[in-house]
């Protein structure tokens, strides 16, 4: 299996829906190109675009006030531990699986939020080529309705 070119991954937006213990988060990626080396002597590479976002639903915040949750992180268990987060990113022609294990809500210095991420991205679940990794990164968190 290949690395999978997460220092090629930039994260845009996140945006959260819902309440109480039922939010679902949407973080939107800027496109990409990853080249999938080729399995045997005889075939090509394949080029394949990275275009979607991380989709999770099961969110569990504990508050419809999403003011209230700067300066605070929230730990997650990994899927199938009850609590966690069901997230995946559709690539290669199917959803894999993506474990949010901590979000932290920091203030931007802007007046807007900034959400940090950490995750574990199951690439091999689904067969694609490319290896599991772990990735933490900020990105701004959208107020709904904006």
């Amino acid at each position: 299996m290949q690395p999978f070119p997460a220092d090629a991954l930039r994260p845009l937006a996140a945006r959260l829906s819902g309440q109480g213990n039922d939010w679902s988060l949407v973080i939107d990626f800027a496109r990409f190109q990853i080249t999938l080396a080729p399995e045997g002597p005889e075939e090509q590479p394949v080029a394949l675009a990275f275009e979607n976002p991380f989709r999770g639903d099961g969110v569990e915040l504990g508050t419809d006030d999403l003011a209230g949750l700067i300066g605070r992180s929230l730990a997650f268990p990994r899927n199938p531990e009850d609590g966690y987060i069901d997230g995946s990113v559709y690539f290669f022609g199917c959803h894999n699986p993506v474990d949010v294990t901590r979000l932290d809500f920091a203030p931007d210095g802007a007046g807007g939020v900034m959400l940090g991420v950490e995750s574990r991205w199951l690439m091999s679940f689904e067969g694609t080529g490319f290896a599991d990794f772990d990735y933490s990164f900020k990105v701004p968190l959208v107020r709904p309705g904006a």
